[in-house]
């Protein structure tokens, strides 16, 4: 169940100029593959109970990737780190830690892996 899971979040991140848009902000347009704005750095999260998802930071916008779908976030203040809103759903992000807050759930103790560091998970 879990290498399926770990596939799935894979394979959803090589092709995340596929995936489908459920939330999109409204004054920040999804750029064209190869357009000078198509670069997003993408960070895979792995939460303290095994929850892991996907985030895109672009400018002003982070794209959360979640089994149920993609939502699109707007960036807002915030005393620390990185904060990004919608009306249901708060993403904020400080070096290597994230924390992922839904209508239904809280997501906390989330930390950003490396390539290098889910190779040895998958291995072992």
């Amino acid at each position: 169940m879990q290498t399926e899971r770990s596939i799935a979040i894979i394979l959803a991140a090589a092709m995340l100029g596929c995936a489908p848009r459920t939330h999109h902000p409204a004054e920040q347009p999804v750029p064209e593959v190869g357009s000078p704005g198509y670069y997003m750095p993408t960070t895979v999260y792995r939460c303290s109970d095994g929850f892991e998802f996907i985030a895109q930071i672009q400018d002003d916008v982070a794209w959360v990737f979640l089994p149920e779908g993609t939502i699109g976030l707007e960036r807002t203040t915030s005393p620390s780190g990185e904060r990004y809103v919608d009306d249901t759903t708060s993403f904020w992000t400080l070096r290597n830690e994230a924390k992922l807050e839904t209508a239904t759930e809280s997501r906390t103790g989330c930390l950003a892996e490396n390539r290098k560091e889910r190779l040895d998970r998958r291995r072992s």
